[in-house]
Parts: C-alpha cells; structure tokens; sequence
C-alpha cells in the first residue's frame, strides 16, 4: 500500500494522537472499542507514529473522535441539523483548549443557537496542565498547543449568556 505524506496543521497533527491510540489498542486483539477504520487510516499515512509508543497518555486518548470540519464552522451543524432533530449531546473532549477563548464562546453559543436543549459535555485543562504542555509525554512531540483553560468552569462560564450553560 502507498502511504501518503499528510499535510497537517498542529491541531491536525495534535489529533493523529487519539487516533494513534485506537489503532495500538485495537491491533491488541483484546480492545474493548476495535476500530479497524483507524488501523487502516494509520497503515495509509506516511507520519512516525512510532514516537507515541508506549507513552501514558495514549490509554486516555481512545476515546477521542476525530472531526470532519472545524467545531467552529456553522457548516456542520447545518449538516447535523438537517439529518436529525434531536436530541442531541455534545462531546468536546480535547476540542475546546486547542482554541482560544473567543473561538469556544463561538462554539458555545453555535451549539445554543442550532441545538437549543442539547447537552455539552467538555473538558478543560487546569493551570498546571496548561504551563506543562512542553513537559507532556506525548504533547511536547507535536507543535499544538492550549490555548484556552478554566480552572474553575462553573464560576467562569457564569459571565457567559444566561440559559446557555448549566452546571
């Protein structure tokens, strides 16, 4: 098979972790979540995987998804939008920090605006987290890097728009 030379951006790249990870774990044979697509799509690009070997961090990454446009590109919510009425939950696991803070108010109020009632479930980094990217086993091999964080999320999204968020 010709493998292909991606061209990536640092977020792109960022997300060739999670996917990484599904492959190794489905390639064990005793993977709770096999995900053949991602062992093929791994085969097909020319990139050196190999430096994300057997680092923690790739057991917490298998749960990632990857995304087909930008989560702050109105496009694919006119996609979903246009497929389904609901109800809908909304997982932004490893998303929202790689933007920075106006780009997650984009989103926020995206998914408000297109899904009102739908659910947002979403993790954030802390301060710690945050200053030691470059200290991160498998983030201070690629160029993305956090841009967004909160350290207390309910006391910051308070100043958001009222009746979009809740704890």
């Amino acid at each position: 098979m010709d493998r292909e030379k991606p061209l990536l951006g640092t977020v792109q790249e960022a997300l060739l972790i999670p996917l990484y990870a599904r492959s190794v774990e489905t390639r064990t044979g005793q993977a709770p979540l096999r995900n053949a697509r991602a062992e093929e799509i791994v085969a097909s690009i020319d990139y050196d995987f190999g430096r994300f070997d057997g680092l923690p961090s790739l057991t917490g990454a298998l749960l990632r998804t990857l995304i087909a446009s930008s989560v702050t590109d109105e496009a694919w919510a006119a996609e979903v939008t246009s497929s389904t009425d609901g109800p809908y939950l909304f997982l932004a696991e490893a998303v929202l920090p790689y933007l920075d803070e106006a780009d997650v108010h984009q989103v926020v109020d995206l998914l408000a605006d297109r899904f009102p009632g739908a659910l947002l479930a979403l993790d954030t980094a802390g301060p710690g987290f945050f200053d030691s990217q470059e200290q991160h086993d498998a983030l201070s091999r690629v160029e993305a890097r956090m841009h967004w964080f909160c350290p207390d999320l309910p006391d910051q999204l308070a100043d958001w728009p009222t009746g979009r968020l809740a704890d």
